[in-house]
C-alpha cells in the first residue's frame, strides 16, 4: 500500500515537472518573441539592412549578416520559425544582430531611434514575460495538458 502510494506520488511529480517545464517554454518562447518585436520596430531604418539583421538561433548566436542593399520591413512571423518549437528549457535562445553598424545605432547616431533602444527593446520584452506569468491560471492550464489537476 505504502509503495502504491508513493509511485502515485511520484507520477503526480513528474506531471507536475512537466507542467513547469511547459510553463518556462512558453514565457521563454513569450520573451524572444517580444524582444524581436520591439527591437525590430525599434531599429532605425535607411535602407532597412539593421532592421533585417534581426536574428533568432537557439545554442548559438546567429553569424549571419544580410548583404548591402534595400530591404523591405522583415514579417517577424518569419524569423520566429527558427526556433518555433524547437527548443528546451536548458537552451539559450538569442537574438542578434551582425549588422557592423547597428552598435553606433543602438549608441543613438541616428534620429530615428534613442540611445540604447535595444536594451529598451529588451527591458519591454521581460515585462511581456511578467505580465504573461501573472495571468490568471497560466500554471494551471499547462497542468490540465498533462492530466494533473494541480492548483
Amino acid at each position: 500500500m505504502l509503495f502504491f502510494d508513493l509511485m502515485k506520488g511520484l507520477a503526480e511529480i513528474e506531471k507536475m515537472k512537466q507542467a513547469y517545464e511547459l510553463q518556462i517554454k512558453k514565457a521563454m518562447k513569450v520573451g524572444i518573441i517580444e524582444a524581436l518585436r520591439q527591437v525590430t520596430i525599434s531599429t532605425p531604418v535607411d535602407t532597412g539592412r539593421a532592421r533585417w539583421g534581426w536574428f533568432l538561433s537557439i545554442k548559438t548566436p546567429s553569424g549571419e549578416i544580410p548583404p548591402e542593399g534595400k530591404y523591405k520591413a522583415p514579417k517577424v512571423t518569419d524569423k520566429i520559425q527558427s526556433i518555433s518549437g524547437n527548443f528546451t528549457i536548458k537552451d539559450t535562445l538569442y537574438l542578434t544582430n551582425n549588422v557592423p553598424y547597428v552598435p553606433d545605432l543602438n549608441k543613438g547616431s541616428s534620429r530615428q531611434a534613442p540611445a540604447r533602444f535595444v536594451e529598451k527593446s529588451a527591458a519591454i520584452a521581460q515585462q511581456a514575460v511578467y505580465r504573461w506569468l501573472k495571468q490568471p491560471n497560466t500554471f494551471s492550464e499547462s497542468a490540465k495538458e498533462f492530466g494533473s489537476d494541480i492548483r
